[in-house]
């Protein structure tokens, strides 16, 4: 099959910032190449996957709307209009195009492909309109658009027999069994508010147990009341990891801590 991915327009992949959105994207491009696939990611510039499938596109960034009930058109100097006006163009090179941005334009786009259009849903309703239009899209197109549970689906109130529930990934091989841990535990994500990294911290702070931090640091004020409002003498802040130096910290840790608030 020829297989094209658009990507999120949060950032170019390879930096950290489009979070899970990125380790996604790269781990189904691997799966598919491997399989004989032909893999086509757009990608914003910059964008850096381990194959070279890569093809990037200038253009402005769309800001995360997970947070917000506000909505910003996108304009046509955004990557993502780019995007899929280029797709428009060259759709008959591709037997199907996947979707990773949480984004309405991808959506909205479905119909006007003659070429199955899917979505990977990756978040639960946030955006009442975002939410609106993923729900059309189902109706309109079902089977169309994956989800990652039950729980994610509910929060759309879509039926289940409409779409398919994929779950992440993980690419065991890229962690080494550690026997003997240390004395720490960590935390891995993007630092916003809906990743609830505050819990980890009340956690380690009530063990007693230093805390490793690692992930880019998306919302700047949120991170510095966190600082103001918590005792944050056990965190080691380690910033967005390469390869190797994520490995060693994930595979020495005691646990894992997992945080994330449901909005």
């Amino acid at each position: 099959m020829r297989i094209a991915f658009l990507s999120t327009p949060v950032s170019p992949l390879g930096n950290g910032i489009g979070g899970g959105v990125e380790s996604t994207i790269q781990l189904l491009a691997d799966l598919f190449i491997n399989r004989g696939h032909q893999v086509t990611v757009f990608a914003p510039e910059g964008s850096v996957l381990r194959h070279d499938c890569v093809e990037c596109l200038s253009g402005t960034l769309t800001p995360s709307i997970q947070t917000s009930q506000s909505y910003e058109l996108v304009d046509a100097s955004s990557f993502l209009f780019k995007a899929i006006s280029t797709l428009l163009h060259c759709e008959n090179n591709f037997d199907c195009i996947v979707n990773f941005s949480y984004d309405f334009l991808p959506l909205y786009s479905t119909p006007f492909f003659k070429i199955p259009f899917l979505h990977y849903v990756s978040m639960s309703h946030i955006n009442d309109k975002l939410s609106a239009m993923i729900q059309n899209t189902i109706v309109a197109f079902p089977k169309r658009c994956a989800m990652l549970s039950e729980v994610q689906r509910e929060s759309f109130n879509v039926d289940s027999k409409m779409v398919w529930k994929l779950k992440k990934g993980v690419a065991v091989d890229a962690f080494t069994f550690q026997e003997k841990a240390r004395n720490y535990f960590v935390w891995s994500g993007r630092i916003s508010p809906e990743k609830g990294i505050e819990d980890a911290i009340s956690v380690a702070n009530a063990l007693n147990v230093p805390l490793v931090v690692c992930g880019k640091i998306q919302d700047e004020s949120y991170w510095e009341s966190l600082k103001n409002d918590k005792d944050m003498s056990l965190v080691d802040y380690k910033g967005y990891l390469a390869a190797d130096d994520y490995n060693e910290v994930m595979s020495h840790a005691q646990a894992l801590l997992m945080t994330s608030h449901r909005s």
